[in-house]
C-alpha cells in the first residue's frame, strides 16, 4: 500500500490524462521519421571524407525513440496497478520502470558521445554561436546539457532502486517538488494580446478551430532590455479529428508572423529552389523544433489547451507528460524538410545540426516534466544574451518589418495560398506536386 500511495502521489513515466494509444501511434511515426533520416543521411555521409564521416555512434539517434517507445507500456503498467494493488502488478510496474529508464540512459549517452566526437575532432567549434530567432547556444553549452541530462538519468536508476526498496522492505520516502521546469518568474515582460486578423494569420476556420489566446514565457525569441524574459500570447490551433484519426494541434503567434526572405539568402540550397519559381518570401511556422534548444513553453501551452477541453488532474497539470504526442506531432511535421533538403543538397548533415538544431532533446529528455526530470538543476539552453538582430538579418523576418519595408496587408495575405513545402519538393525531384506520399513527409 506504501508503494501504490508513492506511485499514485509522485508517478515515474507517467500522466493519469495521456492519450495512450494517441502516444503509441505517434512514437511510431516518429521513429518512422527518424529511421528514413538517418537511412538517407548515412546514404551521403559514407561516400564522404573528412572529420563528420564516422562521427555518431552504433544505435545513435536522432530522437531518443526506444525511451519514448517504453512510455505506453509504463502507462498501462501503472495504471494496472493502480486499479489492482497485487504483488505481480507491482513487479511488472518495476521491470518496467528498470526498461525505461536504461533506454533514457543508453539515448543521452549516445547523444554525449557524439557531441565529445565532434568537439574533440573540432575543439575550436565549441563556442561557435548557433543562432535561432532572437537567441543563441553554443556546441558546449548543449555538451554540458546533455551531461546534466545523464545526470538525471542516474537520479531516475536511484530512484527505480528507492522504488524497490519501498515495495520489498516498506523503506518508503516521499518527497516534495516543485516545477523545476518553469522559468523564472522574478523578471518577465508580458506582451499585451495585439493579435493580427485571422485571415492575416493564415487561419482557416471552416477547417481548424482556434483556442487561446495562451500566455507562456521563453527566452527563445530573445530578452529584455534587462535581461528578462518575454512572455508572449499564442494560439493553439487545431485540425479536427476525422476518419478515426486524431486531429494536429499546432501553436501560432498572435500578434505577429514569420517569413523567410529569399532575397537575404540567396545561395542557400533551399532559397534557389523557391527562387526559381518567382517566390521570394513565404510565411514560416517561427515557432519549429529547430529553432531554438529551449522549448519548455510548448508543453506549459498544450496544457493550458488541455486543462481548457478536458478535466485535467492535478499530477497531470504539474507533470505535463500528457501533452506528449502533440509535441511530438508537431515534431514530425517539420521534420520531413529534412530528408527533401538530403535528397536536394546531396551531402550529409553537419552533425551539430542534428544535435543541437534538430534533436529537441529539451522535451524528449522530458526537462519539462516533473515525472522524468528528477534532479534539481535543470539545463542552460540557451546563452544570456539578446541576439534579435543578428537571427533577423539571416533569411528571417516579420510581419512588422515586410510592413514597414511597403509591402501591403492585401500582398502579405495572398502569400497564405503559396504551395506547401512538400509540393513544392514533390516537384521538384519527382515533377508532380500530386501522388502518394508518406503521412510522415506531408507537411
Amino acid at each position: 500500500m506504501k508503494f501504490h500511495e508513492l506511485t499514485k502521489s509522485d508517478p515515474l513515466f507517467y500522466d493519469p490524462n495521456t492519450d495512450v494509444s494517441y502516444l503509441r501511434d505517434s512514437v511510431r511515426s516518429l521513429k518512422n521519421m527518424d529511421d528514413e533520416i538517418l537511412r538517407v543521411d548515412k546514404m551521403y555521409r559514407k561516400s564522404e571524407t573528412g572529420k563528420h564521416r564516422d562521427v555518431f555512434p552504433d544505435d545513435w539517434r536522432l530522437w531518443p525513440d526506444e525511451f519514448l517507445s517504453t512510455l505506453p507500456s509504463v502507462h498501462e503498467a501503472t495504471v494496472s496497478f493502480l486499479d489492482r494493488q497485487t504483488r505481480e502488478n507491482a513487479q511488472t510496474l518495476l521491470q518496467e520502470y528498470e526498461n525505461t529508464v536504461e533506454n533514457y540512459s543508453k539515448a543521452i549517452k549516445l547523444q554525449a558521445q557524439a557531441m565529445e566526437t565532434v568537439l574533440a575532432r573540432s575543439p575550436e567549434r565549441k563556442q561557435k554561436k548557433i543562432l535561432f530567432l532572437g537567441s543563441a547556444t553554443t556546441p558546449k553549452i548543449v555538451l554540458n546539457d546533455f551531461l546534466l541530462i545523464r545526470k538525471n538519468a542516474q537520479a531516475l536508476e536511484e530512484e527505480v532502486k528507492q522504488r524497490k526498496e519501498c515495495l520489498y522492505k516498506g523503506e518508503c520516502s516521499t518527497k516534495e517538488r516543485t516545477n523545476d521546469a518553469d522559468v523564472n518568474k522574478d523578471n518577465i515582460l508580458v506582451i499585451p494580446y495585439k493579435p493580427l486578423s485571422e485571415d492575416m494569420l493564415g487561419i482557416e476556420k471552416d477547417k481548424v478551430a482556434v483556442f487561446g489566446p495562451y500566455y507562456a514565457a521563453t527566452d527563445c525569441f530573445g530578452f529584455t532590455e534587462t535581461g528578462g524574459t518575454y512572455s508572449y500570447p499564442f494560439y493553439v490551433v487545431g485540425r479536427p479529428s476525422k476518419n478515426g484519426e486524431k486531429g494536429i494541434l499546432n501553436l501560432m503567434f498572435t500578434n505577429t508572423k514569420y517569413y523567410r526572405d529569399y532575397r537575404k539568402v540567396p545561395d542557400q540550397p533551399v532559397a534557389k529552389i523557391w527562387l526559381k519559381r518567382g517566390i521570394t518570401i513565404r510565411p514560416h511556422p517561427g515557432l519549429s523544433d529547430y529553432l531554438c534548444t529551449d522549448l519548455r513553453y510548448m508543453p506549459e501551452l498544450f496544457m493550458k489547451y488541455l486543462k481548457e477541453t478536458q478535466e485535467i488532474t492535478e499530477i497531470s497539470q504539474k507533470n505535463k507528460l500528457a501533452t506528449l504526442p502533440y509535441l511530438i506531432q508537431r515534431t514530425i511535421t517539420y521534420s520531413g524538410f529534412l530528408i527533401y533538403d538530403l535528397m536536394n543538397t546531396k551531402k550529409s548533415y553537419d552533425p551539430l545540426y542534428l544535435l543541437i538544431n534538430r534533436s529537441a532533446y529539451s522535451l524528449y529528455f522530458g526537462t519539462f516534466s516533473s515525472s522524468i526530470w528528477r534532479i534539481a538543476d535543470m539545463p542552460t539552453f540557451l546563452l544570456k544574451e539578446d541576439f534579435t538582430d543578428i537571427s533577423l538579418r539571416n533569411g528571417y523576418t516579420r510581419y512588422e518589418n515586410l510592413i514597414a519595408e511597403g509591402l501591403s496587408i492585401e500582398e502579405l495575405k495572398k502569400l497564405n495560398s503559396l504551395p506547401r513545402v512538400n509540393e513544392v519538393y514533390r516537384e521538384e525531384f519527382f515533377g508532380t506536386s500530386s501522388g502518394q506520399i508518406s503521412p510522415e513527409l506531408d507537411f
